[in-house]
């Protein structure tokens, strides 16, 4: 709902079909959710999300992109930083806390995974990598 009324299509692309993995549910919907609502939220003028997963041997790559503004090179290296928030995402009318991107982060390092983000003049993006399977740690 929220993507049609500023005009955004989501795409969704997942190779294979079915791919599973084996991570915390709740988590992982709040990593994705965070994730989307983030792209749009800040992505302005942006005309597409596009959520992409790939699974890689034995991992899986998850990428959520979108058109819209560029983040200044010097903002992308502080995104997952609690509290963090560019500048010019500062107003009312976006409102957020600045802790979605470091709940992603936390979300991601809670199953050994990693995040990135990378934006330029076509796309900005960040990108999921979590292994296919998590490996459980003997408690003694």
């Amino acid at each position: 709902l929220e993507a049609d009324k500023k005009g955004m299509a989501i795409n969704v692309t997942c190779e294979p079909t079915p791919l599973l993995i084996t991570a915390d549910p709740e988590k992982l919907g709040r990593l994705f959710s965070n994730l989307v609502a983030n792209a749009l939220k800040y992505g302005h003028g942006a005309s597409y999300i596009h959520l992409t997963a790939k699974q890689l041997g034995e991992k899986v790559v998850i990428t959520v992109a979108n058109d819209g503004e560029k983040i200044p090179a010097e903002a992308v290296k502080h995104l997952f930083e609690r509290f963090y928030r560019v500048e010019s995402s500062r107003n009312k009318a976006t409102g957020g806390t600045g802790l979605g991107l470091a709940i992603v982060q936390s979300i991601v390092e809670l199953h050994h995974g990693s995040v990135t983000a990378r934006s330029d003049d076509q796309e900005t993006a960040f990108v999921v990598t979590l292994p296919v399977k998590q490996v459980q740690k003997e408690v003694r």
